[in-house]
């Protein structure tokens, strides 16, 4: 990887999808970040500058598979001169991806990228071969799980306090 390549960091969080640049998206091939969008908790898009000179214009969709071989994300990014579009799809939200890549005429990769135990993935892009790309999507629990763990603890609770009493 050449030493000015681009680095895109993509962090699945409880407040949404965050996407994140080398110095704010101001170094490296990076020109700058026009906007970032959220729609709901498991879609976010990002549009900015960057220098592509030593890949071309094109659009690009991957499959991104958590640990057990399930499809956990999909990732959709489009050069198109110096703007590059990103849009990061999770949890069975993938409207907007698939949108995105069918108005590009592009098509998922045949092979999918493999997420690691904590939910970590990595790729360079085959259109921008000076960008590299990392993202954390970690497995989130089911709420019913969660429902069922705040009984438990509270059962705890209350079967400490009556022997105390």
């Amino acid at each position: 990887t050449p030493a000015s390549a681009a680095f895109l960091g993509i962090a699945e969080t409880p407040a949404g999808i965050v996407f994140s640049g080398d110095c704010g998206f101001t170094c490296n091939d990076w020109i700058t970040e026009l906007s970032q969008v959220q729609t709901g908790l498991h879609v976010g898009q990002l549009d900015a500058l960057i220098n592509n000179p030593n890949g071309h214009d094109g659009i690009e969709g991957y499959l991104i598979n958590d640990v057990g071989g399930a499809l956990s994300d999909k990732l959709v990014i489009q050069f198109s001169g110096q703007s590059i579009h990103v849009a990061f799809c999770s949890d069975g939200n993938y409207a907007i991806c698939d949108a995105d890549l069918a108005a590009g005429g592009g098509t998922y990769s045949g092979r999918p990228i493999n997420e690691d135990a904590a939910g970590n993935f990595s790729l360079v892009s085959a259109v921008n071969p000076d960008l590299v790309i990392g993202g954390l999507s970690p497995e989130a629990p089911e709420p019913l799980s969660l429902a069922l763990f705040g009984i438990g603890l509270a059962g705890l609770g209350l079967g400490r306090y009556k022997r105390k009493a």
